[in-house]
């Protein structure tokens, strides 16, 4: 139950913190049209300070600690490619014009895991996972993402693997990282990392502000809302915690796949729909209802589901 409590305390901060913007849109001091400008502030300043300051902080870069960095990084980008095609006979039933987005919404979590475990666990193995693996699907975002709201697999471009703000964001970090410094340099990272400090609150005002702009009441009558929220945030990352879990019986894995390395990478898969998806939903003509109402409504079952799903989690790995 302690486990339930202390993840349930920190979602429940992050639920809270959606208020402001949701009575700012109902106030009318600001509309919902403005979330824009802050998606795109999150998007291409905020996310990639986070991934940068969250390399060189909680990712240990030497030889002992090369496994568990390549385990992170395939975990992220084999499961990541796995979502994608997985995606498609899940959103058989949509229409053309609506099956990218909720595909995209399928497929791609927030980068909030990182503010959560650094809350939660400090400097750890959980907090290290978490940022490798959820960086790397940040990363993917771009490429497989535009790919998935244009629904066309032909839109796959080379060029946005390597250039998107994730990718630059983990290249920037790995590299001062390396150079340690940290050791001769501290004071480099305190702008970066007052501007990653940026991403949970305006995350939340964004889920706020859109949730303001719409009428709850339809949100809450719509089947497609809940058959998204649960594979998002249900039904994938408890496949792939399985997954990750039974490999870990394997010799070759088990000294990689300690239990607070399988906590980082449920972490990271648990989280609900990135908030990105109404930017690239705007950039790239995909739906831009469904990119608005699959966020909020993910975000707003994890507040159950995320707690309940850790502790059985921590069970299941005090069991074995």
């Amino acid at each position: 139950m302690g486990a339930f409590l202390d993840m349930l305390k920190h979602i429940a901060i992050y639920v809270a913190l959606t208020l402001p913007g949701y009575l700012l849109v109902k106030t009318h001091v600001l509309k919902t049209e403005r979330t824009g400008v802050l998606s795109k502030l999150l998007l291409y300043v905020a996310t990639p300070s986070l991934i940068v300051v969250s390399f060189v902080k909680y990712v240990p870069f030497d030889v002992q600690h090369v496994p568990f960095i390549l385990a992170s990084t395939l975990i992220g980008a084999i499961f990541s490619l796995i979502m994608y095609f997985v995606s498609k006979p899940l959103a058989l039933f949509e229409k053309d014009n609506k099956r990218g987005m909720l595909r995209f919404c399928m497929c791609f979590g927030s980068l909030l895991s990182i503010p959560l475990t650094v809350a939660m666990f400090g400097d750890s193995v959980i907090t290290g996972t978490a940022t490798i693996v959820s960086s790397v699907m940040t990363a993917l975002m771009f490429p497989l993402g535009i790919s998935l709201i244009k629904d066309d697999i032909k839109m796959i471009n080379v060029k946005h693997f390597f250039v998107n703000p994730a990718f630059i964001g983990i290249a920037i970090g790995v590299f001062l990282n390396l150079i340690h410094i940290q050791n001769f340099f501290p004071e480099l990272i305190i702008y970066p990392n007052v501007l990653s400090g940026l991403v949970t609150p305006i995350s939340m005002l964004i889920l706020g502000m859109k949730l303001g702009g719409i009428k709850i009441s339809k949100l809450l009558k719509s089947p497609r809302v809940y058959y998204i929220s649960a594979i998002r945030i249900i039904i994938f990352p408890t496949i792939i915690t399985a997954i990750i879990i039974a490999m870990s019986f394997i010799p070759v894995f088990s000294n990689i796949f300690s239990n607070e390395f399988i906590i980082g990478v449920f972490i990271a898969f648990v989280m609900p729909t990135a908030g990105f998806s109404s930017t690239f939903a705007a950039q790239y003509n995909g739906d831009i209802r469904s990119s608005n109402s699959y966020p909020i409504a993910s975000a707003y079952m994890s507040l159950l589901t995320l707690p309940v799903l850790y502790m059985l989690l921590t069970l299941v790995l005090g069991i074995f």
